[in-house]
């Protein structure tokens, strides 16, 4: 069976106060204006706003991996907590790490495998360039950087590929 996914986030709350885990696929029609079904940019990045939001939560899910994956993140976040001063000056900071570590994650090849293989075929193998029909989205839900974290990871990459190819 093939699903009609546009893309896949990886949503993610670390925190000292609350620890939050959960895979959601979008749909092409969950970011189009349901009158026009014109693209609408600020459903385009809100899982909670797809159909299939929270498919696979921490708290619920049956999937060991996940859940392992999910709880060593928080482990991880518990102990660069706690091995700070003063952490709500480096909170951001600690989940901007987090952030960028989970897209790294998001963007291996086995996930692309692993989505292919439960009958997502549009899931591309993705490095430096994005692929506009599908998208793999890490975003901070509080907001201090209003971006997906897998374009930073790409964009990244690719800046280092022009620095290895100029020798710079």
């Amino acid at each position: 069976m093939e699903y009609d996914i546009s893309g896949i986030s990886f949503d993610l709350i670390p925190s000292a106060y609350q620890t939050y885990s959960a895979i959601s696929f979008r749909q092409d029609k969950d970011h189009k204006d349901s009158d026009t079904y014109v693209d609408d940019e600020s459903l385009r990045y809100s899982p909670a706003d797809w159909e299939y939001y929270s498919i696979f939560e921490h708290s619920n899910c049956k999937s060991v991996k996940f859940k392992e994956a999910s709880e060593f993140v928080f482990k991880l976040f518990e102990e660069l907590y706690e091995s700070v001063e003063d952490y709500n000056g480096l909170q951001q900071d600690i989940n901007h790490l987090i952030l960028t570590a989970a897209a790294t994650a998001l963007l291996k090849p086995s996930v692309a495998a692993k989505l292919k293989e439960c009958g997502i075929l549009n899931a591309p193998t993705l490095d430096a360039e994005p692929d506009f029909c599908f998208e793999y989205i890490v975003k901070d839900e509080d907001r201090p950087f209003n971006f997906n974290y897998c374009e930073y990871v790409m964009a990244t990459r690719a800046t280092n590929q022009v620095i290895n190819k100029l020798k710079l």
